[in-house]
């Protein structure tokens, strides 16, 4: 039960949205802190006389890149109806909301088992290639990368303040890996010298892209093929569902759920990638090979998800690395010498080779990592992340295709 998700504001106390950073309480406490116009949840109710003349703030504050925003009135006719009942609120709601915001930063909200990174609706009609038949591609217009606050970052949209920051009306970074609508991650909050918050600044070196987002929208064969991997993904987050909701849960179980949905994931983004590379690259007269290993046996960290040859028609090699993710998961970090490097950077790449070379070390035979920094030297080499999709189906989900992205591993990205 939410108790204290409206703020209700009397017409004395409407005065224009200020923005600009403001002090936590003592025990430094955010969400105890309010801009002076706006009433606590302590001040009483209004009277009936004056619903009629209230607005209602969804929130009193919000933090964003640029400071702290003052709350925005939503046009909105109030009645009783919108107004808390103090008896109703009992020990088992308190229970209730404690373990909602709990549970809130596990896997159920991760964005790695997001069933999709785009909109089902937006794409519900299948794509078709030059010819008119299933299949195809489409470019995505997409913010430069490069920009510190692109436009989607609004101080003053409430919508994204909510979708962002807000937790009834608590100011939170609901899930550390989100990423706004051009694909920029949504900063942290720290508190600063003499008490203020201000984004937190990871040291991250993020990747850069070349172009714009593509997508992909499977045709009717690909959806078959795809059924039972998507299947035993459903059955994964079903599962999953059932076991948060198991009072009596055991950790032993849980973390088995968990453990399964990521694998079950990482099938699913595994054959995305496959199926990436055998329409971006495939021909009459190409071969391509993977280099990865088949088995399952090199997954995990300091590994590439997969590596592929492809050669055409005329002989010439070009080496495919693709980083595979199951929907809206986020890109995957590690400390390259003194620098944490996102996947797709300079940085990444070099230490996942290293690593690679220090592994095989015992296997002279394999030349992997050699190949993979010549093709790098001599611009044959592309290095990409594909995003499965997923869309409601009247069977449960359904793959949609995917989204495909080429990152850029001679330009640095931004450091946040």
């Amino acid at each position: 039960m939410v108790i204290n998700e409206r703020k209700l504001v009397t017409p004395k106390d409407r005065v224009p949205p200020t923005t600009g950073l403001i002090k936590p309480d003592q025990s430094g406490d955010l969400s105890q802190s309010a801009p002076p116009h706006l009433p606590m949840s302590s001040d009483p109710p209004p009277t009936k006389q004056e619903l009629a003349s209230l607005a209602v703030y969804e929130s009193a504050y919000s933090i964003n890149p640029k400071g702290v925003t003052g709350s925005k009135p939503l046009v909105k006719s109030l009645t009783s109806a919108d107004l808390p009942n103090p008896a109703a609120v009992t020990a088992g709601d308190v229970a209730e909301d404690m373990l909602e915001a709990g549970t809130a930063a596990l896997a159920g909200d991760d964005a790695e088992l997001r069933s999709s990174d785009w909109s089902d609706e937006e794409d519900s009609t299948p794509l078709t290639d030059e010819e008119g038949r299933p299949g195809g591609t489409a470019e995505v217009d997409q913010e430069s990368d490069d920009k510190p606050y692109p436009s989607a970052l609004r101080a003053d949209d409430p919508m994204f303040q909510e979708h962002y920051y807000l937790r009834r009306g608590e100011p939170v970074r609901r899930d550390a890996f989100a990423e706004d609508a051009d694909g920029n991650r949504i900063p942290q909050m720290r508190a600063a010298e003499g008490g203020w918050y201000v984004p937190v600044e990871s040291g991250v070196q993020r990747a850069s892209f070349k172009g714009d987002v593509e997508r992909y929208c499977a045709t009717q064969q690909e959806k078959e093929r795809f059924a039972q991997i998507v299947a035993e993904r459903d059955a994964a987050l079903t599962t999953l569902k059932d076991v948060k909701n198991d009072l009596n849960v055991t950790s032993r179980n849980l973390k088995m759920a968990y453990k399964d949905v990521t694998l079950k994931s990482e099938s699913l983004g595994l054959a995305s990638g496959q199926l990436a590379v055998e329409k971006m690259y495939g021909g009459e007269g190409v071969e391509i090979k993977p280099l990865h290993a088949t088995d399952g046996s090199e997954r995990g960290a300091g590994w590439f998800d997969q590596i592929w040859s492809v050669t055409d028609a005329g002989g010439k090699e070009r080496l495919v690395v693709v980083e595979c993710k199951a929907g809206g998961g986020p890109l995957g970090t590690r400390r390259a010498g003194n620098v944490i490097a996102e996947q797709g950077t300079a940085h990444y790449f070099n230490s996942i080779v290293n690593q690679m070379d220090a592994r095989l070390e015992s296997r002279p035979e394999d030349d992997r990592t050699e190949r993979l920094l010549d093709a790098r030297a001599d611009g044959t080499l592309d290095y990409i992340l594909v995003r499965a999709s997923l869309r409601p189906g009247s069977r449960g989900s359904e793959f949609n295709g995917y989204s495909h992205r080429t990152f850029d591993l001679d330009s640095f990205g931004r450091t946040s």
